[in-house]
């Protein structure tokens, strides 16, 4: 089959791999539609030390079974295979099993024809959905969660927060446009790129402002958010975020 492989830092070969390895429990997936994560680019700069040359990349992605149970089903995946009994795996907590693996970090990932996975990881999706909204499952889901966690915390209805999200890529347009969608009126997002300012500006009706021009419009002032979404996760958003945000808000 046909793959973009991660070869070397700064390299990827689109060349001939072979076809995903495919053992019980597993299933073969056609890939129709892949999204390239912020992960899928450290690790091609060489900054990602969990994944290795060479090695097929790619995690948020959509497709058909090919064998295996659901087979002729479309789906997306959880990137994440777990073991599904450690305590974490029977808390619902997964993300922290000691025995996970992931596809596109410790096995070959989306960015080829097929791709192979644990059926546990595979979720069904609308089978008239397009595969390029199928695709942002992944990475939509991690937004959808982020807001889920906060809302048991806050104090106050979302709708009535004041929310400030760092970063504009896509967890960060994500995050804006799930924000709106659920009725908070009042989201400013601080991003560096004018372009993505402009598209959030116009796809996610937010203030927007470059947190690296002084006296910017719409920056906030220390100690007047309610809830602070980082989708950057640096050392300067995390000083960003504790500036902006309320005493005992999130």
């Amino acid at each position: 089959m046909k793959a973009l492989v991660y070869t070397n830092p700064n390299e990827v070969t689109y060349r001939e791999e072979p076809e995903p390895q495919f053992g019980a429990g597993d299933v073969l997936i056609e890939v129709d539609a892949v999204g390239i994560c912020g992960s899928d680019m450290h690790a091609y700069h060489g900054h990602d030390p969990r994944r290795n040359p060479p090695l097929i990349l790619g995690h948020a992605l959509a497709g058909r079974i090919l064998e295996g149970p659901g087979k002729g089903r479309r789906v997306t995946v959880n990137p994440l295979i777990t073991c599904g009994h450690c305590e974490y795996c029977k808390q619902g907590r997964d993300n922290l099993c000691a025995n996970r693996t992931m596809i596109g970090m410790t096995r070959a990932g989306g960015f080829a024809e097929r791709v192979s996975t644990a059926a546990a990881s595979v979720i069904d999706i609308p089978q008239d959905m397009s595969v390029r909204a199928a695709a942002l499952t992944e990475p939509a889901a991690t937004a959808v969660h982020a807001l889920n966690v906060a809302m048991r915390a806050l104090v106050r209805p979302l709708p009535e927060c004041r929310v400030l999200v760092l970063g504009g890529g896509a967890i960060g347009m994500l995050s804006a446009l799930l924000l709106k969608s659920y009725g908070v009126r009042h989201v400013t997002v601080s991003e560096t790129n004018a372009l993505r300012r402009a598209s959030l500006e116009k796809a996610a009706q937010v203030a927007t402002y470059d947190p690296l021009q002084a006296n910017a419009a719409h920056a906030p002032a220390d100690n007047s958010m309610d809830l602070v979404i980082d989708a950057v996760g640096g050392k300067a958003t995390r000083a960003s975020a504790l500036a902006a945000v309320k005493p005992a808000a999130w």
